[in-house]
């Protein structure tokens, strides 16, 4: 009981706006779990899970796919290596392995996910280059079918496998058309992602209206401020300059950065990356940086024609 106790309380707490609390209410309920020898079941791979999550999300990255590991030891040695709590954990692996560097095993979690889950599922084929799986049937109709494609694709994007990703993304895309989920933030990070596997095969022009058609979404769905919106924009600064429209391109780089600042992103890798980019940019087009001298210098010239007929009116 004190060990529910224990998970309820960090849950509370992490809920409550707690991190620091609710970690240590879970490591506490983990301590107590391993001294009574009540670890290696269902309810101890669960904890373990959380807790990675919570980690994960404070930071703590390492320590986090430790605790996504171990949880995933437990299930395989108790046999409960299976079913939907099984691949939630190996898709949590998959994205810990991805921000950590490790492509090849994070690509390796995702298709370790789709096993989990077709197994004695009618599924429908599937075929990325040099690799064919089946997707079971319900999550061919369903967004997180979608999820799950281009979890694959961004890893196989990582590894340098362009056209394998491009082909899971058009597949993602088309799933996401058929449930009208394409129209939301996470349709608009799926043409984000394909922009960028069009960029690394050096198809400037398709990766700049992949980039446009997700501002477009973001846009609609007010999601464009956010660091994803400023990491997008970013992103259609590099397409534009690829393709010969600099003093564009600058303007991007430059509201990426601005945007970068307001949701508090400017000192994370992303919002860096955008300072940087956005310098080298303007050394590249200095006229970005005279584009609008003019157009002041006219309103300031019209302001003073103006000003004796303001007096004499008076």
């Amino acid at each position: 009981a004190g060990m529910e106790l224990l998970s309820s309380f960090g849950a509370a707490m992490w809920m409550s706006g707690d991190p620091e609390g609710a970690a240590r209410a879970l490591q506490q309920a983990v301590f107590i779990r391993v001294a009574n020898r009540t670890l290696d079941n269902p309810q101890g791979a669960m904890l373990l899970r959380n807790f990675g999550v919570m980690k994960w999300a404070m930071g703590f990255h390492k320590e986090s796919l430790e605790l996504f590991e171990e949880a995933k030891r437990v299930r395989k040695c108790t046999g409960c290596f299976c079913g939907a709590h099984a691949a939630v954990l190996m898709m949590n692996m998959g994205y810990a392995k991805a921000e950590l560097g490790d492509f090849q095993g994070s690509l390796e979690a995702f298709q370790e996910v789709l096993a989990l889950l077709t197994v004695g599922s009618a599924s429908s084929s599937m075929t990325f280059g040099d690799s064919s799986f089946a997707l079971p049937d319900p999550l061919d109709t369903m967004p997180c079918g979608a999820t799950l494609i281009s979890s694959i694709a961004v890893a196989k994007g990582n590894l340098g496998r362009y056209d394998d990703a491009l082909r899971a993304y058009s597949r993602a895309q088309l799933i996401r058309k058929s449930t009208k989920t394409m129209c939301s933030p996470a349709g608009a990070v799926l043409l984000r992602n394909k922009g960028m596997a069009h960029f690394g095969r050096k198809e400037y022009a398709e990766a700049l209206s992949a980039y446009l058609a997700a501002k477009d979404i973001r846009q609609e769905t007010g999601t464009l401020k956010t660091s994803g919106g400023a990491n997008l924009l970013s992103n259609l600064a590099s397409a534009r300059a690829k393709t010969g429209d600099g003093i564009v391109a600058v303007e991007d780089c430059q509201r990426a950065c601005d945007l970068h600042k307001q949701v508090g992103t400017l000192q994370t890798p992303g919002g860096q990356a955008a300072l940087k980019q956005l310098k080298e940019l303007k050394r590249c087009c200095p006229k970005a940086t005279t584009k609008e001298v003019p157009q002041r210098r006219k309103a300031s010239k019209d302001k003073t024609l103006k000003t004796p007929n303001r007096d004499k009116a008076k």
